[in-house]
């Protein structure tokens, strides 16, 4: 129950996915909050019941495979999203000449007042639109983390409806089950 509330507010992510310039920031800190809310219930509540039901014999294997897979799944999140903005900007390269394309491969230009101002001097000097590319690329970002955060709600949609198939568990003291059983006893 716990995990399924858990990825059903990590579904609130889809909302960040729409924002705009002209969204209310009370939406966006309710979606960011929710969000966050969501994966402190679902981090350390999937170490928990992992290991609940895993049993103390498997306790320390348990809790590498988690730490294991939380880790890749970060790694491969991060590459999938750093591969949708690299691919998004370079969406730039018909304005812009192959002299150019390589500045603007640095997202740091969007949010580095010296790097911006270095980069839009050199394309104004060079009698290009500066602002053009430059909002250009900026919108490319954006899109590409509406993307990221699109992914990420549907991950925990995928997430949601598998963890209602996990079995209820109860906690007990050593030495006895975990998982409730299923139906009625065996006679």
């Amino acid at each position: 129950m716990i995990l399924s509330i858990g990825f059903t507010l990590l579904l609130s992510s889809a909302g960040l996915s729409f924002v705009r310039t002209a969204t209310p920031h009370l939406w966006v800190a309710i979606a960011m909050g929710a969000t966050g809310i969501g994966l402190g219930f679902i981090l350390n509540n999937v170490n928990i019941f992992g290991q609940e039901i895993a049993g103390r014999e498997r306790f320390g294997i348990t809790t590498a495979l988690l730490q294991s897979t939380r880790m890749v799944g970060g790694m491969l999140g991060t590459s999938i999203v750093g591969t949708i903005v690299a691919r998004t900007i370079s969406v730039l390269g018909a304005p812009v000449s192959a002299q150019w394309l390589p500045r603007f491969d640095d997202p740091r230009i969007l949010v580095d007042e010296a790097l911006r101002d270095t980069l839009l001097g050199d394309l104004g000097h060079a009698g290009l639109d500066a602002s053009a590319l430059f909002d250009a690329a900026r919108d490319a970002l954006v899109q590409s983390i509406h993307i990221g955060t699109m992914l990420t709600a549907v991950a925990a949609l995928v997430a949601a409806l598998l963890a209602r198939r996990i079995a209820h568990i109860t906690f007990r003291k050593v030495g006895t089950s975990a998982v409730k059983p299923e139906g009625p006893p065996a006679h």
